[in-house]
């Protein structure tokens, strides 16, 4: 076997699961870029509660550092250097379309394709982070919503819109809630509605996320023909599936270590 674990999906719960896995794991993901399912989506969530393991408390220390929290809330547009930070010297591949899972006698084979061609990989488990269709209970489009000026009243709710503190100052995360199958043309059309209405002038749209905020149904952790599903865009915010991925992780070692004395 190639490796013991391979992770499908650059998450934050997978970069919390390689803290742990090491050399022993790889992560493919069809994406470019790693943390896309929150910093991407701009699904910053509340942060409430302190991590529970010490490399997420580390997480969220080095996050802090950043001064991404501020007066005015949580602010995760610079996070990605932070991240990333975690991935040095990791198993990591992008830009990997997925091909074909399938189950070989101790483990899986992996079929992949890149920039480097048709790639083939082999190893004991396979956990796959990202969400399956049947797993998706709703989904938005977010963009970011800046004042013209300085003394220009909050942006509230209206036309099927509902914003949030970004972090800086008056600026709104504004999220639109969109139909399961709306594909990301639909998504800017509507976002366009919103944004020239007469209740939004005052403000410009200043981006516009390129993935989808995903919200899940029941739990993250799920198992469906031997590939373990955990979901990391089923939590609330980035810190908190890097350190459940941690906790996973952790716990798994442990149970193998058991299990071979």
């Amino acid at each position: 076997m190639d490796y013991d674990v391979i992770i499908i999906g650059a998450t934050f719960y997978a970069v919390g699961m390689l803290q742990v896995y090491g050399d022993k794991c790889l992560v493919l993901d069809r994406r470019p870029q790693a943390g896309y399912e929150f910093l991407n989506a701009m699904k910053f969530g509340k942060v409430d509660k302190e991590p529970k393991s010490s490399e997420g408390k580390d997480f969220l220390k080095n996050l802090k550092n950043k001064g991404l929290f501020t007066e005015y809330g949580v602010n995760f547009f610079d996070a990605a250097s932070t991240l990333y930070s975690y991935l040095v010297g990791k198993n990591v591949l992008l830009n990997m379309e997925i091909v074909s899972i399938e189950k070989i006698e101790g483990g899986f084979k992996v079929i992949c394709c890149g920039v480097s061609g048709i790639r083939e990989f082999t190893a004991e488990k396979v956990i796959d982070t990202t969400p399956r269709g049947g797993m998706i209970a709703k989904k938005s489009i977010n963009f970011l919503a800046v004042p013209l000026e300085e003394g220009s009243p909050p942006i509230s709710d209206f036309g099927g819109m509902r914003a949030y503190p970004s972090g800086m100052k008056l600026d709104r995360i504004c999220k639109v809630d969109l139909s399961l199958d709306a594909d990301y043309i639909e998504a800017r059309k509507k976002i366009y509605d919103i944004t020239v209405m007469d209740q939004f002038k005052g403000y410009r749209l200043e981006f516009i996320a390129d993935s989808f905020e995903i919200t899940t149904k029941g739990s993250a952790l799920e198992e469906n023909s031997g590939i373990i599903y955990l979901t990391s865009c089923a939590y609330d915010n980035g810190i908190d599936a890097f350190d459940a991925g941690v906790i996973y992780a952790k716990g798994d070692i442990y149970n193998d270590y058991i299990a071979s004395l």
